[in-house]
């Protein structure tokens, strides 16, 4: 149940990342179960997604890998993070951009990218309903009009992630 909350509270991060300039947000504070913490610097081509049980922070300095389970919370900061982190082996950092999949949420497509060849992908509504089922490859866009408010789960290469329409 902890995973299942953590991961549309993820959703909603990715979201507020958009707004952060705005607010002056400048670090993402991981809180991690141990109840150590880490902050990273939030840079402007900096994306957030969900791979392989794991928040993957990428960006032209690389990427930062941490394991969904080792995250207690996090919160932002007006204060710079530790930009060492891009080059820290601990926080479980791959620089290969290889096979990674971007998800981008809108209110009205989920947008999956740099999908392998005969990705499975498909989205289902919390009632089991079958909304979308196919194999795709490169970049694939589910539209979302016309769908009822509630939960829906997009899953891709045995990965899932739940999301909210509302």
């Amino acid at each position: 149940m902890k995973r299942k909350a953590l991961l549309i509270v993820l959703v909603i991060i990715t979201t507020l990342m958009g707004y952060s300039e705005e607010i002056g947000y400048r670090s993402i504070i991981f809180h991690r179960t141990n109840n150590t913490e880490f902050a990273i610097t939030m840079e402007k081509d900096m994306t957030l997604n969900i791979e392989d049980k794991n928040v993957v922070l990428t960006c032209t300095k690389g990427s930062i890998w941490v394991p969904i389970t080792n995250i207690k919370c996090w919160s932002y900061s007006t204060n710079e993070g530790d930009n060492s982190k891009w080059s820290d082996s601990e926080t479980g950092i791959n620089n290969s951009k290889e096979n990674k999949v971007n998800i981008i949420i809108t209110e009205n497509k989920v947008s999956l990218q740099n999908l392998s060849n005969n990705s499975n992908i498909g989205l289902i509504s919390i009632n089991g309903q079958v909304i979308f089922n196919s194999k795709v490859s490169g970049n694939h866009e589910i539209d979302l009009e016309g769908l009822s408010c509630g939960v829906y789960v997009l899953t891709y290469n045995n990965n899932s992630l739940k999301f909210v329409i509302k």
